[in-house]
């Protein structure tokens, strides 16, 4: 095979890997921490991955990610109670799946 293509083979193993690693660690912690869980909140504000973060309007999105992509069709998911669009940027790796409370709202 190519280099790059095992290349990309081990990052997606170590990926997977740490993905399993915190789905066994987390529900663990969860046992373990406290059994109150009134007043317990998540705070998603400083959750980043590069530029990207959950709040952003449809020109900073792009703005993030230097590929042109290419959007599915907008769906009403009635479990949620939002409207979801799939957003590929094939030529960087990147599928996002974009949701908002209004339809074609521009910040999702």
């Amino acid at each position: 095979m190519l280099p790059s293509l095992m290349e990309g083979k081990t990052v997606f193993r170590k990926v997977l890997l740490a993905v399993m690693l915190m789905s066994v660690a987390l529900p663990a912690w969860s046992v373990h921490g406290s059994q109150d869980t009134e007043g317990i909140s998540f705070n998603t504000d400083d959750e980043r991955i590069g530029g990207l973060r959950l709040g952003l309007t449809e020109q900073a999105v792009r703005g993030s990610i230097p590929c042109m992509p290419q959007k599915g069709r907008e769906i009403f998911e009635g479990a949620t109670g939002e409207h979801v669009q799939v957003w590929k940027f094939p030529d960087c790796g990147v599928e996002l799946k974009m949701s908002a409370d209004e339809k074609g709202a521009g910040k999702w």
